[in-house]
């Protein structure tokens, strides 16, 4: 995303200057993602509560795929505008896979 001429880079005036491009989330990333994750924990065991006696991994497999991808999208397509590269196939599995795990060790 552009900014307008002339406005400050908030994260550069909190945090100062780095040697190295630091990878940062911002404000409505961090929304998204805490939204998604609150639609995974509270919404998605009530939408697959019908399959959990025959699926019980039904449920964290779907947390794990809403907040993984959720996190790769906004990181992929809304901070650095850089699309469907094999990174966000990689970020966005990866991540999926570890919620996933997360969620089965938490949730069932």
């Amino acid at each position: 995303m552009a900014r307008a001429a002339g406005t400050p880079d908030l994260a550069r005036r909190w945090l100062g200057e780095t040697d190295y491009d630091i990878p940062r989330f911002g404000f409505v990333s961090a929304a998204v993602v805490t939204a998604s994750l609150v639609l995974a924990v509270f919404v998605v065991p009530a939408l697959a509560a019908p399959l959990t006696p025959a699926l019980p991994l039904a449920t964290p497999v779907a947390q794990g795929l809403l907040v993984g991808f959720s996190v790769a999208v906004m990181e992929y397509f809304h901070e650095n505008d850089r699309g469907p590269c094999p990174g966000f196939w990689f970020v966005a599995a990866a991540l999926s896979v570890a919620l996933a795990a997360v969620f089965t060790v938490l949730f069932v």
